[in-house]
């Protein structure tokens, strides 16, 4: 069709729908803000990255109510998904805390038991900065992986489907 070029994954789109009976039916689309930087090589790498985000975000939240800080959190997350180091550990935990699942205090049994180390880690994914902020955090520790896979097991009724797929980019 004439629109299939802009409604490819991965692309923020503005589009025109028209509700029927049953379904709705896109007019119109356009692109809007900036590609990915390997948006337009069909990267696979990228589309794994950005599908993790997108099924945990689906996942923990309900249909229908607007979220405009997660939205931009996952146009954010969209801007560096391929870039070297992985932004996933870091938009986990500040998608955690949008939704108010990341325990940052201490009367919270879980935040409790980390160093403190790990606790100054946590904590600071209650400050309002850009996931890229967040990626100069030590995030790759066992104790904060082992952290962060709890609370995303505590938080989901069922697995990830695309939890297991893991891919090294060369």
């Amino acid at each position: 069709s004439r629109m299939g070029g802009t409604l490819l994954p991965m692309r923020r789109v503005q589009v025109e729908m028209v509700q029927t009976d049953s379904n709705a039916i896109i007019t119109g689309a356009r692109t809007i803000g900036e590609m990915p930087k390997d948006a337009n090589d069909s990267s696979l790498f990228l589309f794994l990255r950005f599908g993790q985000a997108a099924e945990m975000v689906l996942m923990l939240t309900e249909e229908g109510e607007p979220m405009p800080k997660i939205h931009d959190l996952l146009c954010q997350f969209l801007q560096i998904a391929g870039t070297e180091e992985d932004p996933l550990p870091a938009f986990q935990l500040r998608l955690l805390f949008l939704l108010g699942l990341l325990p940052y205090q201490q009367d919270d049994r879980r935040y409790a038991k980390l160093s403190r180390e790990g606790q100054l880690c946590v904590a600071a994914f209650a400050n309002n900065a850009p996931l890229r902020a967040f990626m100069d955090l030590p995030l790759r520790t066992e104790e904060i992986d082992r952290f962060r896979t709890l609370l995303i097991q505590d938080s989901l009724n069922r697995p990830m489907k695309s939890a297991g797929l893991h891919m090294t980019q060369y």
